[in-house]
């Protein structure tokens, strides 16, 4: 490492929950005095990862890549080409760059950069944001310098001799919100009503948005929403709500993305409606949510919902049930279940690690050192 910190390339993409946890450690790495690192990102062309990335000022490369899960045998191959043509450009980049470590976060187009990287003798971190590993994070975990889990249950499907848990590490602003403050924040009045708060997901996600539908006018009779539609469903959800009655109407607040004030929403919530994403993992338990938990049926999200259910976090309906109107009768369960809740949010903040970030960096460090 010289004066001016560790070069760092950084490679993650696909969904924000291999791009958040990425960020919030490079949030906390100067803690402890550390010089800031020199960092570039690679990611896909036409993933979410460019335009955060780019909103971050980070230095942007994009390589080809694509998925080999499910499938058709074509595809597969055509997959395997985009790969290949990814090593290759990866492998130029990083002997250009001369990165002293290369951290990657999952999705596919990490994929060829860790290669790339074990191929030119770079120390490489995988960090693995969900409970069970992937095929992406299975493939580069066997070329991997070191492993970092967010959990311990993962660590019986990595290699035992390189693998650490550090936890997943969340924005620092989220381990910081302040309920009341995060309410004033957003505007809610009453301050004795509950808060639900719906979110699907960086992309959003239908089966929630109209599961908790049929009984909308029950939920506001109790709570304040704060419903997180993503964009595709947003404008059909303003024109089927548009009718509430004015005194519901003012407990709705319907938004298509909440960017940086989806802290505020989830430190102010006393109860969430979500997916089961890696994100999901880590940020229900910074701020002590409970949560209806919705795995999507696309994706390794039913052991990240069972992880939660089993530690006393939250309660998992399957997408099944919540397409058949499942979801909206628990929902209205749990808001009439103040002490059941207030246990969950106790469940959920054990399973906290607010020292995450710092535990990853830590690692990424000390192979920088090495080099």
């Amino acid at each position: 490492m010289g004066e001016h910190g560790v070069r760092l390339v950084v490679s993650g993409g696909g969904t924000a929950g291999h791009v958040y946890p990425a960020l919030a450690a490079l949030d906390a790495w100067e803690q402890g005095g550390h010089p800031p690192p020199e960092v570039r990102w690679v990611g896909s062309r036409s993933g979410m990862e460019r335009d955060i990335i780019a909103q971050r000022g980070l230095p942007f490369h994009a390589v080809a890549s694509g998925p080999l899960r499910g499938a058709s045998p074509l595809r597969t191959a055509g997959s395997i080409l985009r790969l290949l043509v990814g090593l290759v450009q990866s492998i130029v980049l990083l002997a250009r760059v001369r990165p002293e470590v290369v951290l990657t976060t999952g999705g596919y187009v990490s994929v060829p950069v860790a290669v790339a990287a074990w191929l030119l003798r770079r120390p490489v971190v995988v960090f693995l944001p969900d409970v069970v590993p992937g095929l992406a994070v299975r493939l580069q975990a066997r070329v991997a310098t070191r492993v970092a889990a967010s959990f311990e249950d993962a660590t019986a499907a990595l290699p035992g001799d390189r693998t650490v848990v550090t936890g997943y590490p969340v924005r620092p602003a989220l381990l910081e919100a302040e309920p009341s403050s995060a309410r004033v924040a957003l505007g809610l009045s009453e301050e004795d009503l509950p808060v639900l708060l719906l979110y699907g997901g960086s992309l959003g996600a239908r089966t929630l948005n109209y599961g908790v539908a049929p009984v909308l006018p029950e939920i506001l009779e109790r709570c304040h929403f704060i419903h997180v539609s993503g964009q595709l469903d947003h404008a059909e959800l303003e024109r089927r709500t548009a009718g509430l009655p004015a005194e519901l109407a003012a407990r709705y607040h319907l938004h298509a993305f909440l960017g940086d004030r989806l802290v505020d929403a989830m430190a102010a919530a006393d109860l969430c409606i979500a997916r089961a994403g890696a994100s999901t993992l880590a940020e229900l338990p910074a701020v002590g949510l409970p949560a209806v938990v919705v795995p999507g049926p696309f994706s390794d999200q039913q052991a990240n919902a069972e992880f939660l259910e089993s530690r006393g976090a939250a309660l998992v309906l399957s997408n099944e049930a919540a397409q058949a109107g499942a979801l909206g009768g628990l929902v209205l369960q749990m808001l009439d279940d103040p002490e059941g809740r207030a246990a969950m949010a106790e469940a959920s903040r054990a399973l906290a690690r607010p020292d995450a970030a710092e535990r990853l960096n830590a690692e990424v460090r000390a192979l920088a050192r090495r080099r």
